[in-house]
């Protein structure tokens, strides 16, 4: 697969996210969708149509599948906690009079959190789309079932961190003058969250099978899992569809500076594919990675993703939201271009 295919698959999936992104902003517009609205559709969401996608996909996870993949839900913490490593040593420079900008930022002194929550938190479902480009001028790497089930199972622990780890670091910003009062502790949260309960009931089903067995198609409980994958097919489309709510506020926020905003896309794009390009070649050099290319290929894939566009529903102020919006929307705008030099990387370090 030449360059410029993967640059026009990297492009076209971008620009494809972007125009679902701008319907919502449209909406929000011209009135047709209130602010009301986007908020109770954002519970929907995060308490109902995602935590039916996680139940019906981990459902289907088989012990050879874990066997096979384990790799992927344990590089997926190391990339987190790597990405949120390198926030923490962003956020400490923007913040300091000694820093790269010269003085404190806005960004450093209120957005501490929201920084190290978008460095650490990837898009982990945006490589699925460019798979069939990708596998299509590469087959040695694989099927497209295969690559269903590696990008799933990795993506499941950055859900569950989003919705836990993420959203607990993004409430600790100062960016909004209501604090919400008596919020539970984080680990209360991880094991109360929608999205974390159903990721593990639904590997407990696809584990266990007698209670497998109940689910599948023409059981007694068949027809619950069908709903759940009806419901769960609708739920990345309306999260688009809302973060262009939340994004058309603006490009920009009062609350946090542009060059902090530049300074962390560079090092969402840019440091931290590097960074986990450099960890993956080390764990190969170890013999700790399976001899499969495409498990490989999606651990390096996963750390050149843009930060997940579920950031900005998870924000917890308007403010905030504000914040967020704006360095997603500059790390889309730029992640086509970021994403297609580092494929190419990656798919010569994985097949050569």
């Amino acid at each position: 697969m030449g360059f410029v295919q993967v640059l026009w698959a990297a492009i076209s999936t971008v620009l494809s996210t972007a125009g679902v992104i701008g319907m919502g902003a449209v909406l929000i517009r011209r009135g047709w969708v209130g602010p009301a609205a986007v908020k109770e559709w954002s519970k929907t969401v995060t308490g109902f149509l995602l935590p039916c996608f996680l139940f019906s996909n981990m459902s289907s996870t088989t012990l050879d599948q874990l066997q096979e993949g384990w790799v992927l839900p344990v590089f997926c913490v190391v990339h987190i906690m790597i990405g949120m490593l390198l926030g923490t040593v962003t956020s400490m420079l923007l913040r300091a009079d000694w820093g790269p900008l010269g003085s404190p930022t806005t960004a450093g002194r209120c957005f501490a959190g929201g920084i190290i929550a978008m460095s650490g938190f990837g898009n982990a479902s945006l490589g699925l789309s460019m798979m069939p480009a990708i596998i299509a001028g590469n087959p040695a790497l694989g099927t497209k079932e295969h690559a269903a089930f590696c990008v799933t199972l990795y993506a499941v622990l950055n859900k569950v961190g989003i919705w836990s780890v993420a959203a607990e670091l993004l409430s600790s910003c100062k960016l909004d003058e209501e604090k919400r009062l008596g919020q539970p502790s984080i680990v209360v949260k991880m094991l109360t969250e929608p999205v974390n309960v159903a990721a593990a009931a639904g590997l407990a089903v696809g584990l266990t099978p007698p209670l497998k067995a109940l689910f599948v198609s023409g059981a007694p409980l068949g027809w619950a899992m069908n709903s759940c994958k009806t419901v769960g097919t609708a739920c990345f489309p309306l999260m688009t569809l809302l973060l262009g709510c939340n994004l058309a506020q603006g490009t920009s926020s009062d609350r946090v500076d542009m060059p902090s905003v530049g300074v962390v896309t560079i090092v969402r794009l840019v440091v931290f594919p590097f960074v986990c390009l450099g960890v993956s070649r080390f764990c190969m050099a170890n013999g700790w990675l399976p001899n499969d290319p495409m498990i490989q290929f999606v651990i390096l894939l996963e750390g050149c993703v843009p930060t997940a566009m579920t950031m900005g529903m998870a924000a917890p102020g308007p403010n905030t939201q504000k914040a967020v919006s704006a360095m997603l929307f500059w790390q889309y705008i730029f992640s086509g271009f970021t994403m297609a030099v580092f494929i190419a990387i990656f798919l010569d370090e994985v097949l050569s």
